[in-house]
């Protein structure tokens, strides 16, 4: 994303989108964290159990 402004464009795009979505902040969190798992994401997973631990 660091080398393609359109790629963070449509990330964060979606991101404010999902914001929108009838899911609270809980859940939302467990969505990322499951799809972060699911992805092997290795920096995405510890920043998201910050993030879910915060909203309760």
């Amino acid at each position: 994303m660091a080398l393609s402004p359109q790629l963070l464009a449509g990330y964060t795009f979606m991101w404010d989108v999902f914001n929108t979505s009838s899911l609270d902040t809980q859940e939302r969190q467990v969505v990322y964290l499951t799809a972060n798992f699911k992805n092997e994401c290795n920096y995405c997973v510890p920043w998201h159990t910050i993030l879910a631990e915060q909203a309760g």
